[in-house]
């Protein structure tokens, strides 16, 4: 027997990976705010790349509506260091912009890369 259903069992997740080939893993922050390159307030959103690993970061809409519905078009990715984050208050490191690297991440730069994004 069989049954009809109009929703779909699971939901479509659209993911690109962010990588690390340093060998020393880092934290990523994700900012929607672009151009505004402050580090957001959102310590708790920071996700943890381990060493020589790729973690994905999920949408539940295509990236092209994702990118269309931000402010500029861009996101940016905030990278640091473990001992950073270990070492100074959240405030300190927002405040002294202590990041190892930021990537303004297009969705033309986004296709180019393949979907993955690769530090360093």
């Amino acid at each position: 027997m069989s049954i009809g259903c109009n929703k779909p069992l699971a939901e479509r997740v659209y993911s690109f990976q962010v990588k690390d080939e340093s060998g020393k893993g880092f934290g990523l922050l994700i900012s929607e705010l672009y151009p505004d390159t402050t580090i957001p307030d959102q310590y708790s959103k920071i996700k943890g790349i381990p060493p020589l690993q790729s973690v994905p970061v999920d949408s539940k809409i295509k990236w092209e509506k994702y990118f269309a519905g931000l402010p500029a078009d861009t996101l940016s990715l905030f990278l640091f260091s473990g001992d950073t984050l270990q070492k100074y208050s959240w405030a300190e490191v927002r405040a002294g912009y202590k990041i190892i690297k930021r990537i303004d991440l297009s969705l033309d730069y986004l296709k180019a890369k393949n979907y993955t994004i690769t530090y360093p």
